[in-house]
């Protein structure tokens, strides 16, 4: 088991490491995802203590496009590790913003796949989807177990043994643990954070777009996060006078 622990670590050690490499790369120099200009982030002339480029990063318009989805609310995407100290830390507060702005979000939870370890704790959250375990009560569960209990969930042993303390039958659980679903959602799970150039979690994407600097302290980044909001709904909002104005301009001619 110390091992185990000494692995886990490691890991979370290694990628909060290489996030704040990843990120002061692209505070000054980003070649990873394309960094709006102070003008063209804001949608405006106006001036704002967020800058793009600092702050948050565009993602390339090709993401956008492939991610965006069918409803009028927008998309606010957490990747997160059930490993991970940090999303321990924030997800009460994440939680509550969501709320806050349930009205107007889609909220989609999306786990980081960087390594097997990852790839397990992946495998465990849609399992508890597909199995019908609430998410919040669940990935509560999870957190409690890996950072007050020091259980740390590393393999597959330890996962059935903690979902059939959820309830499930170990039929279900084996049945579903390596079934197709979960295999594929894992898959696009990874393939999400890799078009997303996500470099460490917690990571906040807005309208599969903005890209917050997850190294700021988790006020700021819900601050930048509302901000956000704000610039989509403006634009939204720019966009559907623009139509509305051409569609009278057209009825006018006829």
């Amino acid at each position: 088991m110390k091992a185990v622990q000494r692995r886990l670590i490691s890991a979370a050690v290694i990628a909060a490491g290489a996030a704040a490499l990843f990120w002061a790369g692209l505070t000054f120099g980003p070649q990873l995802l394309s960094a709006a200009t102070s003008s063209s982030g804001s949608g405006s002339g106006e001036r704002s203590e967020y800058r793009a480029g600092r702050d948050y990063f565009e993602l390339d318009a090709s993401i956008t496009e492939s991610y965006a989805g069918d409803t009028d609310r927008i998309p606010a995407r957490l990747f997160f590790w059930y490993g991970c100290a940090a999303c321990y830390r924030t997800d009460p507060f994440f939680a509550v913003w969501a709320e806050r702005h349930q009205d107007q979000i889609e909220w989609l939870h999306t786990p980081a796949v960087f390594s097997a370890q990852h790839e397990n704790h992946a495998r465990l959250y849609f399992a508890m989807q597909r199995l019908g375990i609430d998410r919040e009560a669940g990935s509560a569960a999870v957190y409690r177990a890996i950072h007050q209990e020091r259980n740390f969930l590393a393999d597959g042993g330890a996962v059935r043994a903690f979902l059939k303390r959820q309830g499930a039958s170990e039929g279900d659980i084996n049945q579903v643990l390596d079934s197709f679903f979960v295999t594929q959602q894992v898959r696009e799970a990874r393939s999400i954070a890799k078009a997303m150039r996500i470099p460490a979690t917690p990571s906040l994407v807005i309208g599969e777009r903005y890209l917050i600097n997850s190294s700021m302290p988790i006020e700021r980044i819900l601050r930048i996060a509302d901000h956000l909001l704000a610039l989509i709904r403006r634009e939204r909002g720019e966009a559907e006078a623009s139509e509305a104005d051409e569609s009278s301009e057209a009825s006018e001619s006829s």
